[in-house]
């Protein structure tokens, strides 16, 4: 998610669009840039790295984990990654 990105920047909107039909949207990203989003909105980074798909999986899988467990979601949408949509 980077306002900055000529592929990306839409997410920002999408997530925004999200946020105003949720009491609270998270967000787990592989890049994290620079973007404004409404104040329901959290987001996290695991950083993915291009050449480290190992590093770069056990990273998203270990973040996914941790929020899975400590904020109990009641629902899970998952939008144009189908490489991070697989592994969760």
């Amino acid at each position: 998610m980077d306002e900055f990105s000529p592929v990306y920047s839409h997410q920002i909107g999408v997530v925004n669009n999200l946020s105003n039909h949720f009491d609270k949207v998270t967000v787990l990203t592989g890049k994290l840039g620079i973007c404004q989003v409404a104040s329901n909105v959290e987001i996290y980074s695991s950083n993915w790295k291009a050449g480290k798909r190992v590093y770069s999986s056990l990273a998203l899988i270990t973040i996914f984990l941790k929020l899975i467990i400590t904020k109990r979601f009641s629902f899970i949408f998952s939008h144009m990654t189908s490489t991070q949509a697989a592994l969760i």
